[in-house]
């Protein structure tokens, strides 16, 4: 199960169908984003794999469940009248303010959440546009909307992020509030025996804060180490980087088919290794890590 919103937009990127028949190098690719064939690509394989294994081992820090946390701090400076909260039974709440609070912190602009049990799923949703300064210096900024999902029936997670958030204060998951990195991002994990990640579906974009890949976008990207799935060395699905120039490669990997119809891989193509796109062109062979992604134990929140 996953969120239903939109593919991420990163720039001129349009992400669209995965990528099909990887294997034959001449096979015809169908791209998952836009190509700019003024831009000539500034990245290696080893650069791409580096950049990629990065990204794709962070992905399950990647969620919204801090923000909640954030938000519950920042309320607690509030009063009565300052930010006028409108709350209901039912677990949402909202305010529109611009305000100071009898303790110091102003409120500006407006947030709506919801906590609470929505089928067989316990939900936190948030949504604003609104700075918020604490009389000690601290400041939480939300243009966006953020949400988490956790199954109450079996060990799934879901998370959808689209917008900017940031918070000067400490946090107990700082990547996308402190440590730069900026996601449209949905995915839908599921976990195994010893909370090990067992699949991760990942959708969206992740803008990286620093290194030799600026962008990676995913395309319906399905990992897994389960016995049902042929290979936990790649995944499915779309992945795509841009360079430090600006141009797009889609990395095209052997894992075919889909959670309908099931998946296969060629014998002997189950090597984590991928073939780098660019302007419809077959380039290196960009071989990935995926053993760090589901190394860490434990639910994401």
């Amino acid at each position: 199960m996953k969120w239903n919103s939109p593919l991420v937009g990163l720039g001129s990127v349009v992400l669209a169908a995965c990528a099909s028949a990887a294997g034959d190098s001449a096979a015809e690719v169908d791209w998952i984003v836009d190509a700019t064939d003024e831009l000539e690509p500034t990245i290696d394989a080893a650069e791409a794999a580096a950049g990629i294994d990065e990204v794709v081992a962070i992905l399950p820090r990647l969620h919204g469940a801090p923000m909640f946390e954030v938000y519950d701090e920042v309320m607690t400076f509030g009063d009565e009248f300052c930010p006028p909260l409108d709350a209901d039974p039912e677990g949402g709440s909202m305010w529109e303010a611009d305000c100071t609070s009898g303790l110091g912190a102003t409120y500006s602009g407006f947030v709506s959440q919801f906590r609470g049990e929505h089928g067989e799923y316990y939900e936190q949703n948030m949504r604003g546009e609104a700075t918020v300064s604490l009389p000690d210096g601290r400041t939480w900024v939300v243009a966006g909307q953020a949400n988490t999902a956790e199954s109450l029936v079996g060990p799934e997670y879901r998370t959808h992020i689209d917008g900017v958030f940031h918070w000067t204060g400490e946090v107990s998951e700082g990547a996308i509030l402190s440590d730069g990195w900026e996601v449209t991002l949905d995915w839908t994990a599921s976990y195994g025996p010893e909370e090990t990640l067992g699949t991760l579906l990942v959708d969206g974009g992740v803008l990286v804060p620093e290194g030799t890949l600026t962008a990676v976008a995913f395309g319906e990207a399905f990992f897994s180490r389960f016995a049902e799935f042929p290979c936990s060395l790649e995944p499915a699905g779309g992945v795509a980087i841009r360079d430090s120039a600006g141009a797009w490669h889609e990395l095209v990997f052997d894992v075919q088919g889909s959670a309908e119809a099931g998946y296969t891989v060629a014998e002997g193509a189950c090597d984590g290794c991928g073939t780098l796109w660019h302007d419809g062109q077959a380039g290196d062979q960009v071989c990935i890590d995926t053993a760090p992604l589901f190394a860490k134990t434990g639910a994401p929140w």
